[in-house]
């Protein structure tokens, strides 16, 4: 009976032993189940939110790219700024300012060296100054019929687009072919004789605007005044040049020439002026292209009284240094 029981008992005990082994094995198995289902959840979001972000990243980089592409974008009237343009934008703004700053000095020394060219002229070379002077005067005239006379052409005698476009070919081919045959001859005149032809040409504009004024009735007439013209004023300019560079000291080629430019162009608006007064005075713009001739008559006297001889003992003057300039600041226009 003792042997019997020992062996139910050891056959109870293995029995409840492999239970207990067999219940620890499935529970480790269900703990490692456990563990390994929580690990491949967790790295499955922690993945997801990896991928989430960098979306997002790529997100952001797409927008500050298109925000530097697009800079400022306007939304019912209203600009709004793209954060991703703000490193753009102070780049541009800064290039900006630099652009200005650079604009702003070669604006000073321009004027700062035009305003020296004429205190120069004034004190050591008034016979080049009376040439600028005539020249002010005399293109305020020439320069604002020039620029008002196909409209002035449209208003009296009712010009075509076609009838522009022919007297704009016209006055052309005739100025360049006066051009051309006064180029040969103006190699052959001294000094007096292209002053007195620049007078000359000087005193034929004049009858412009008297022409415009009290002729223009006929329509062939807007054609045969830029024929008759152009071959005389397309001489002008490279006479007064001409004569100029003959006077002008070496050295000071550049200074002087831009002053001459300036008071070739600078001063027509006046003539612009006027004649925009006229026109709103009297509804028609004849007088007032009749009374800007009076400045081509007031460069006249200039013009004669140009004396090529001492304009010559002045340049030499002021070549060799012998003029007047006690605080060296002509000096600064020299090349």
């Amino acid at each position: 009976g003792g042997g019997t029981d020992t062996k139910g008992g050891d056959e109870t005990e293995s029995k409840g032993t492999g239970l207990s082994d067999t219940n620890k094995d499935e529970k480790d198995t269900k703990d490692n189940y456990s563990t390994d289902k929580h690990k491949d959840t967790k790295n499955t979001r922690e993945n997801t939110l990896s991928d989430k972000h960098k979306g997002n990243a790529e997100k952001d980089t797409k927008g500050k790219d298109l925000g530097n592409t697009l800079g400022d974008t306007r939304e019912g009237g209203t600009v709004r700024r793209n954060h991703g343009a703000c490193f753009e934008t102070s780049s541009s703004e800064n290039r900006r300012d630099n652009t200005k700053g650079a604009l702003r000095t070669v604006a000073s020394l321009g004027l700062r060296r035009t305003v020296l060219s004429a205190k120069m002229l004034r004190k050591n070379h008034p016979q080049l100054l009376k040439l600028l002077v005539g020249q002010v005067l005399s293109t305020i005239t020439n320069g604002t019929m020039l620029s008002s006379y196909t409209l002035y052409a449209q208003r009296e005698l009712g010009a075509t687009a076609t009838d522009l476009v022919v007297l704009m070919f016209a006055a052309s081919i005739a100025a360049l072919v006066s051009t051309a045959s006064f180029s040969r001859i103006a190699t052959r005149l001294t000094e007096k004789q292209l002053k007195w032809t620049l007078v000359s040409l000087k005193a034929c504009t004049l009858m412009w605007p008297v022409w415009a004024c009290f002729g223009f009735k006929r329509k062939y007439e807007m054609i045969l005044l830029p024929l008759v013209a152009s071959p005389i004023n397309a001489n002008i300019l490279p006479t007064l040049r001409s004569i100029f560079q003959q006077a002008t000291p070496r050295g000071y080629e550049a200074s002087l020439f831009s002053l001459c430019g300036v008071c070739t162009v600078a001063f027509t608006w006046i003539g612009s002026l006027i004649v925009g007064g006229f026109l709103a005075l009297t509804g028609s713009m004849r007088w007032g292209l009749l009374a800007i001739d009076v400045f081509v008559a007031c460069s006249l006297p200039f013009f004669a009284s140009f004396d090529p001889e001492q304009a010559r003992a002045d340049r030499r003057r002021i070549e060799l240094g012998d003029f007047h300039d006690p605080e060296g600041t002509f000096s600064e226009l020299k090349n």
